[in-house]
């Protein structure tokens, strides 16, 4: 499938070559109509600015409460597949907020809530069956744990990101979508510093290992022909955004996208100047994606659902 909003050449091979390829079982889901998303800033559609009464992310920086210069991919996703769009993501969230604090915010002091948290507002267990059936479930958590407790395994983090997959699927969840992390020490803010860099990068291609393990964990408990023929299988739909990254900064696909730019960010660091082609650019600003990537994003993960 492909979105009319942009153009998605090759995005259905990345989409293919970028998910992991598990012996799973298809065994039907019921019709999706909700997209409730959990995550960090790069799902964050309002929530940080909203709590933080409008100050966070800069105004004049950025779109509408966004951390990017325009909208993120689960709203490109939710208008192309005309889902209810529940976005319970925040900037700065890590997997639990009780293990590791997120914070956000202009001097980064704005407590916000983790998966478990977010989890938490949702509240699963009140709501019906039939509804938790009808929702996608997309979980995208990329590396807050690690920069607010650099020190902290890279197990625990994917034990929080099991533990909150399993309070959903207890509660009656069917659908999932989980984006593994991408490449942090790849992000302008971590490249600047050789060191850095490769400590952040040895940290996520550590996390994308175990987060595969995870999943084929996942799928052969709940998505195996015993769980399809019961009724209780798990629909688990995965973007290895490790991969999808590194495709997109190949020259070739950098020349379709027209960007020239996979270093510096748009954004200055003091988040207050902003470049006058950020078209041409993969990061607005030191840790984010321009609303070009978010685009890329929505188009694999529409071929994915």
């Amino acid at each position: 499938m492909r979105l009319t909003l942009l153009p998605l050449a090759l995005t259905a091979a990345l989409a293919v070559s970028a998910a992991p390829v598990y012996e799973a079982y298809n065994c039907g889901r019921e019709r999706i109509d909700q997209l409730a998303v959990f995550g960090d800033s790069y799902s964050d559609i309002r929530n940080v600015y909203e709590l933080s009464k409008h100050t966070w992310p800069l105004p004049k920086t950025y779109f509408s409460g966004r951390f990017s210069n325009g909208p993120m991919w689960p709203e490109y996703v939710a208008r192309e597949k005309r889902y209810k769009l529940l976005d319970y993501a925040y900037g700065g969230a890590t997997s639990d907020a009780s293990v590791v604090q997120g914070y956000s915010g202009s001097d980064s002091t704005l407590a916000v809530p983790g998966f478990i948290q977010q989890i938490q507002t949702y509240s699963p267990t009140t709501r019906s069956r039939a509804t938790l059936a009808r929702t996608l479930f997309a979980v995208n958590f990329q590396g807050n744990d690690f920069i607010f407790s650099p020190d902290i395994d890279t197990q625990v983090v994917l034990a929080n990101l099991e533990g909150g997959i399993r309070e959903l699927i207890a509660a009656g969840a069917k659908n999932f979508l989980i984006v593994e992390n991408f490449n942090y020490g790849l992000v302008p803010y971590f490249s600047a510093d050789p060191a850095v860099a490769a400590k952040y990068a040895a940290i996520a291609v550590k996390e994308h290992a175990e987060y595969q393990g995870l999943i084929r964990k996942l799928r052969n408990e709940f998505s195996g022909a015993k769980a399809c023929h019961d009724g209780s299988g798990i629909d688990f739909k995965v973007l290895d955004l490790f991969e999808f990254f590194r495709k997109l900064t190949s020259p070739r696909e950098l020349h379709r996208l027209g960007i020239t730019e996979t270093v510096k960010g748009c954004v200055s660091n003091d988040y207050k100047t902003v470049c006058p082609n950020p078209e041409k650019y993969f990061y607005y600003d030191g840790f984010h994606a321009t609303t070009k990537i978010h685009r890329e994003i929505a188009g694999a993960v529409v071929d994915l659902i």
